[in-house]
């Protein structure tokens, strides 16, 4: 895919890129919004990721005025390609930008011979959850107090890649 990545989606344009250091203010802003002002991740743990792309990938969705409204992130290692990622801020969901983030990571990952995408997904996200069953994945096993900073459970969740 080449970068910026232009695109359409229900009328409005996007791009999408590589995340880079000087993205972290807006990731950090979308984080505290979507984690009630909690950081599940502190900046240096996603500058630690974005500065290894490659062994991950981590995108930013941005408007043509350079406003950061969503990003995805993932491990690519051996035959697994597991989302570690997947955020939108509040007043774009809804719109498909999640789904769109999460099909392109599974071409990705079928580009890389992946088997298997892998994620975890907070119990009580009913959205997340939906989205990801629709697109295939399959509830493996709950995990208690996955999450540290509010100690919710979440859902180990799996898609086949394997052609039938």
């Amino acid at each position: 895919m080449k970068y910026p990545y232009l695109f359409t989606l229900a009328g409005h344009d996007y791009y999408l890129r590589p995340l880079v250091a000087g993205d972290l203010d807006q990731v950090l802003v979308v984080e505290r919004e979507l984690y009630a002002g909690m950081l599940p991740w502190s900046r240096w743990v996603f500058l630690n990721e974005i500065n290894h792309q490659s062994q991950r990938l981590y995108w930013g969705l941005f408007t043509p005025d350079d406003q950061l409204i969503g990003y995805i992130g993932c491990w690519l290692k051996f035959r697994e390609s597991h989302i570690t990622n997947l955020a939108i801020a509040k007043d774009w969901q809804g719109r498909g930008l999640g789904r769109f983030l999460m099909k392109k990571m599974i071409v990705v990952a079928q580009a890389h011979q992946c088997q298997i995408v892998t994620l975890e997904a907070r119990t009580d996200n009913l959205p997340a959850l939906n989205l990801y069953h629709q697109l295939g994945f399959i509830d493996q096993k709950v995990r208690v107090n996955y999450y540290d900073y509010d100690h919710s459970d979440a859902v180990s969740m799996c898609l086949s890649l394997n052609k039938k």
